[in-house]
């Protein structure tokens, strides 16, 4: 014990300040375990440069600590509690402001300036801790080494979760591709010549074949072209009218006119996007003890089961031509346009410097091979554009088109005109009357829309109009809760037989009856259920 003592009154004594690089170094091994718990997909530039950057932050931050107190220890200290802070603000945020998100931070208190926000807390953190350093009348030294073997054994601990953790996943309740690789398609359609397929599709004989004929040649000739428009964040009719005292009454009597079924009642099972398109593409509820224990390990995990999904591969087996206009990898599809998740698990993720490090920027201006912010803007009216081109295309097979419009969701780029609003209008995702007006441009959008697929396609198509959850800002929490659920939900079949359709529809369901009806799959619905899926906490 006598030597013990001795060699720690001689590590104090050598004044090492080696827990001011662990603090970083330890942030670093936590970001990289979840992203090897999730296995997401990110690059070794963006790794490269995110370590850089902390490191940078990490010597600049010494030096100002050590130029303002004019000493090392003290400054090391500082530098230390200050990067501490910033780096688990996560925990700090839910546990004194009891608001989940930097981004809602930023809304409730700094104009939702995300910039602002991270300056502000940023500076206030650093000299706060500074004074209260300095006015100490004491050195601090046997502090920093209690700090330097605190640090050390995190570091064991954090090794040690490194290299022995479980993956963290979210699997399917109901596992319907298992029995999928046996079962062949339901005709030989694929099996012909591009040339015979091509002139069968176009010719009166697909027209005269009826629904429901038992041929498996004809029902191949006879699959619909489908056409899945998801509208990110539309509210359903009833909710308009309650929340926002809107009569959607516009768009509802222009799609029954054109022939299509509304689920006036429809609700989405989830009320986060990718909850949602995973569970609706692959026909089944997403199976996870606690929604409300999330972690950023588990949300990439919900990307492969999008990427791999059960409605895909089904219609591929079927010859179906997948094109994928979305923000998800869809089989051997790569995404139309990047649009940031809150889930991501990023180095600089819920940390104080949030607001102010945006790594794809960073890649950008140093001339790297990274994807620039999107131009949302832009994004929006291309996929209107694109799904024209896709109407007009004379196309060999039967397509699936997948198109993900960012609207009514935000930011509010657009006024019920269409005209484009400036930035400092758009970012404000809570505000109703904007939202409104955006939902009013997305449904001149969607008519103008619609009506050009019904007109210029050779045979109808199905049209599924759907939205992957409801506005999530209420301030009443419980109809928040019930809101965000709510969704927009059409439907149209060429021939209008719409029995196996209903009120409250949920989007589980949306594929199995769809699958059902054009015999690819004997499959029954599901009980209609929706789950709140908490904003995802940290760790």
């Amino acid at each position: 014990m006598d030597k013990f003592k001795q060699k720690f009154s001689l590590l104090i004594k050598k004044q090492f300040i080696l827990h001011t690089g662990l603090i970083s170094f330890i942030h670093i091994l936590s970001v990289y375990r979840t992203i090897k718990e999730s296995e997401y997909p990110i690059s070794e530039v963006e790794m490269g440069i995110s370590v850089i950057l902390i490191v940078l932050i990490t010597i600049i931050s010494f030096f100002l600590s050590k130029y303002i107190l004019k000493d090392k220890i003290k400054a090391s200290i500082l530098t230390t509690l200050f990067l501490f802070v910033s780096f688990n603000f996560a925990v700090i945020n839910k546990g004194l402001f009891q608001i989940h998100t930097y981004a809602g931070l930023a809304e409730r208190f700094f104009f939702g300036n995300q910039i602002l926000t991270s300056v502000a807390l940023l500076s206030f953190t650093f000299f706060l801790l500074a004074y209260i350093i300095f006015i100490l009348p004491f050195k601090l030294i046997r502090f920093n080494a209690y700090l330097n073997v605190l640090l050390l054994l995190f570091l064991v601990v954090e090794f040690k979760n490194l290299y022995f953790f479980e993956p963290k996943t979210i699997k399917l309740t109901d596992e319907i591709q298992t029995y999928l690789q046996n079962e062949s398609p339901k005709s030989e359609w694929t099996a012909l010549p591009d040339s015979l397929r091509r002139i069968l599709k176009n010719s009166p004989l697909s027209a005269a074949i009826p629904s429901g004929n038992d041929s498996t040649f004809a029902k191949g000739i006879s699959d619909p072209n489908i056409y899945y428009i998801v509208l990110d964040s539309y509210t359903n009719f009833e909710s308009l009218k309650k929340y926002w005292k809107f009569d959607n009454s516009e768009l509802t009597n222009f799609l029954i006119k054109r022939g299509f079924y509304v689920a006036r009642r429809s609700k989405s099972n989830y009320n986060q996007t990718h909850f949602t398109i995973a569970s609706t593409f692959n026909l089944s509820y997403l199976h996870y003890e606690s929604f409300d224990k999330l972690t950023f390990a588990h949300y990439p995990n919900l990307f492969k089961l999008i990427k791999n999904n059960t409605l895909v591969n089904i219609l591929e087996k079927n010859g179906y031509q997948i094109i994928n206009y979305s923000l998800f990898d869809i089989s051997n599809t790569s995404k139309f346009y990047r649009f940031e998740l809150l889930d991501e698990p990023h180095f600089f993720k819920n940390t104080l410097f949030e607001g102010i490090i945006n790594i794809d920027k960073v890649g950008v201006a140093l001339g790297l091979n990274f994807e620039p912010e999107i131009d949302i803007i832009k994004i929006n009216l291309d996929l209107a554009s694109k799904l024209k081109d896709v109407t007009l295309k004379n196309l060999d097979n039967s397509f699936f088109v997948y198109a993900h419009f960012m609207l009514p969701h935000p930011p509010y780029y657009f006024d019920a005109k269409g005209n484009i609003m400036p930035d400092n209008y758009a970012r404000d995702d809570s505000n109703m009357w904007k939202y409104l007006e955006q939902l009013k441009f997305t449904n001149k959008l969607l008519m103008e829309l619609v009506d050009f697929i019904l007109s210029n396609s050779n045979v109808k198509p199905v049209i599924i109009i759907q939205a992957d959850h409801g506005f999530r800002f209420l301030k009443d929490e419980t109809a928040q809760e019930s809101e965000s659920h709510a969704i927009l939900n059409a439907f149209y079949f060429p021939d209008r037989d719409y029995k196996l359709l209903y009120p409250t529809v949920s989007s589980v369901n949306t594929f199995r009856i769809l699958l059902r009806k054009y015999n690819f799959l004997d499959i029954e619905t599901l009980p209609d259920e929706i789950f709140f899926v908490a904003l995802v906490s940290p760790g």
